[in-house]
């Protein structure tokens, strides 16, 4: 989920918010630099005669306000729902810098997005200062070349970990010029606030062209996602287990796609239900690949039954033959071979007693 930072000066809260470089505009005293949309926002104002549009200039908490709504709120280009175009969305908890108003509007700035919001969705002040604690994430970096992190908040206590220029600490708690960090899971120790500079990163607004295109990039992995699973329902009512699987496989890949897509805006919850409809349609392709390759097995088996009987009755087939053969060589032998044959005789083929033959009258095998 993308976060912009709002600065907090010495690491201490009681100290003045402004929005950092990263994510959320850095603001003087006083100044109010806008581009973009936002520009065109301000100077379509100052345009309108008797306009009641207040520039609002305040520090700390008074300047920030957080979002408190189901889901998100809409920005607009004017304060008004009827006239207003959104030009970006406010998701619940994130925060945002009032830099003006208009009667029940805010007019805010939050990431790359300027624009009203009706003042009845958003905490201000102590309430704000407050709900920042639970929804913000604090970080401390670091600013020097190489910083000592100790196991107690003091210059004589042991030094547990070393940390470099830059790194960033997760913030737990601050004391008398020290910060508890958190180094990894394994390491927490304290560093001294002379050497980090600590910030809140809340959650931003985002523009409704980049909110869109997740949408649609999102729905573009659900198509995939259904059309593999199609295609994986096909190999299997095939019986076509490498087919399937292919394209079961990819289906995966459109879901995780999906998925990761949506983790960007856990709290967009249509693409989130979008990214959901995908996993379902990827793990009903996975099913139907299980079934294809059971399905394969049968066939296969059942093709190798099929063959076994088709030799046990060429065989049968054959061996009826060359008895019938035998039998009619044995009727058309001469009859002066049988007669002049004298004694008793057993056929070595079939043990058929005869007597006077040179060939057995049942099997046509020549006697000895």
């Amino acid at each position: 989920m993308k976060r912009g930072v709002v600065k907090v000066t010495a690491c201490c809260l009681a100290g003045s918010v402004i929005f950092a470089s990263t994510g959320l505009t850095a603001f003087a005293a006083g100044e109010m630099p806008l581009a973009g949309i936002g520009a065109e926002i301000i100077a379509s104002q100052e345009k309108k005669e008797n306009s009641e549009t207040k520039k609002v200039i305040t520090t700390g908490y008074d300047s920030l306000v957080i979002a408190q709504v189901d889901e998100y709120v809409n920005i607009r280009d004017e304060a008004s729902t009827e006239t207003g175009q959104i030009v970006g969305k406010l998701y619940n908890n994130s925060a945002a810098e009032i830099i003006g108003q208009t009667g029940d509007w805010y007019l805010i700035k939050s990431g790359d997005v300027t624009g009203y919001v009706n003042k009845d969705y958003f905490v201000t002040g102590a309430q704000a200062e407050e709900l920042a604690a639970e929804v913000g994430d604090d970080v401390a970096t670091v600013n020097t070349e190489t910083l000592m992190v100790r196991k107690k908040a003091s210059t004589d206590s042991d030094i547990i970990a070393l940390v470099g220029d830059s790194q960033q600490l997760q913030v737990i708690d601050q004391e008398d010029g020290w910060v508890k960090v958190a180094v990894d899971n394994d390491v927490v120790g304290y560093v001294s606030s002379d050497y980090v500079d600590c910030e809140t990163k809340f959650v931003e607004a985002e523009s409704i062209e980049t909110s869109t295109a997740r949408e649609e990039a999102v729905q573009s992995a659900l198509d995939r996602a259904d059309q593999m699973k199609e295609a994986a329902i096909n190999a299997m009512n095939n019986a076509d287990a490498n087919e399937a699987a292919y394209a079961a496989q990819e289906a995966i890949v459109a879901a995780a796609e999906a998925k990761q897509l949506a983790s960007e805006q856990e709290l967009d919850y249509n693409v989130q239900e979008i990214a959901s409809t995908a996993v379902s349609s990827a793990d009903e392709a996975q099913y139907a690949a299980y079934m294809a390759e059971q399905y394969q097995a049968a066939a296969e088996a059942q093709a190798a039954a099929e063959a076994e009987a088709a030799r046990q009755q060429a065989e049968a087939e054959a061996a009826y033959a060359a008895q019938q053969q035998a039998q009619a060589s044995q009727a058309s032998a001469p009859a002066s071979e049988n007669a002049s044959a004298g004694g008793w005789k057993f056929c070595p083929e079939c043990g058929t007693k005869t007597e006077g033959m040179k060939f057995c009258p049942n099997c046509g095998k020549k006697l000895m």
